[in-house]
């Protein structure tokens, strides 16, 4: 089975640096590495370019903590605001 190489593409966050195998259902498989530095893996080439896998889970991460920190800045705007008298 001919490959075609992915190998110096990149897809969000990560990287194809080499080519890993061929697994039982006949899918490539490919070693990445995410831009963030943490980790290399392996990922189905078909999940890279369906953007099912775009990073090492920093992206979610990521998302996390800055709906946390809305969240947070959120609730925190709002007890201000029922200790000062202006929210019923």
């Amino acid at each position: 089975m001919e490959v075609k190489t992915e190998i110096g593409n990149v897809y969000e966050r990560l990287t194809v640096i080499e080519f890993s195998c061929i697994d039982e259902r006949r899918h490539a498989r490919w070693m990445v590495a995410c831009s963030c530095g943490s980790q290399t893996f392996e990922v189905l080439g078909y999940n890279l370019r369906r953007g099912r896998t775009r990073s090492c889970g920093c992206l979610q991460i990521e998302a996390a903590a800055k709906m946390g920190r809305n969240n947070r800045h959120a609730a925190r705007t709002n007890y201000k605001e029922n200790q000062n008298g202006k929210a019923s």
